[in-house]
């Protein structure tokens, strides 16, 4: 799916995961423009995105196009304009939002990327993205109670998306770092709920392992809980 190979590409070059998301019939204008952009014309793309918007200033994924161009040529500021507009034209587009958040935390304007990454982990498909990228600027900002509404939100991601292993990784890790015996214990059960559903994961065992030691379950620790050799369908751990 062409859509799909345009937003990849420019995602990966954002630290972004893409959406998989089909959009309806694509005008000609922005599948050249992708073309463009995938053979490294990465200007003569942006000069046919903004005649696009020019054209069509009330199509969401003209100015969604054009900022995340933006983005990749690392202007953020300029790309503003285009995405805030996309989020305007088309508030439930997760890839809109997504982008969003990141020129904000490009220009280090965090207060603002973490309301719009608030914003994102309510609408559309539920992108772990959202929740890791939302708890992690919560944590580095640190005022009032971001901690505990960090741990909140990747509480959230892991009810949503409980085969993700950074999800799990990070939320055993902001447990841990409470002074609370009962966090600890949370985090311990967050690892083991993550290993039930994924057993070949050989990070979170490891983690485990080094949790239940330190809380002094050597036995259970020396274990190992090694994890099976392979995942689904024999790939390799």
């Amino acid at each position: 799916m062409r859509r799909t190979v345009l937003t990849t590409a420019l995602l990966a070059a954002c630290s972004l995961t893409p959406v998989v998301r089909a959009d309806d019939e694509r005008p000609p204008e922005l599948e050249r423009a992708e073309d463009l952009l995938l053979k490294g014309r990465q200007d003569r793309a942006l000069a046919s995105l903004k005649r696009y918007v020019e054209a069509h200033p009330k199509d969401a994924r003209g100015h969604r196009e054009l900022g995340f161009v933006l983005l990749l040529m690392h202007r953020a500021a300029d790309a503003l304009v285009p995405l805030r507009r996309a989020c305007a034209l088309a508030p439930d587009d997760v890839e809109a939002h997504l982008t969003l958040a990141r020129a904000f935390e490009r220009l280090k304007r965090f207060d603002e990327a973490i309301k719009v990454y608030e914003h994102a982990v309510t609408i559309g498909p539920k992108i772990s993205t959202s929740w890791r990228s939302l708890a992690r600027l919560l944590v580095a900002r640190n005022v009032g109670d971001d901690r505990k509404r960090a741990r909140e939100v990747l509480r959230q991601a892991s009810k949503h998306n409980p085969k993700d292993e950074q999800v799990a990784l990070d939320h055993a890790g902001l447990l841990l770092e409470s002074e609370d015996p009962a966090d600890h214990a949370r985090a311990r059960q967050v690892l083991v709920s993550f290993l039930i559903q994924v057993p070949w994961s050989v990070r979170a065992a490891r983690f485990l392992a080094q949790v239940e030691a330190a809380q002094g379950q050597l036995k259970r620790a020396s274990r190992g809980r090694a994890p099976q050799a392979q995942g689904p369908a024999g790939a390799a751990a």
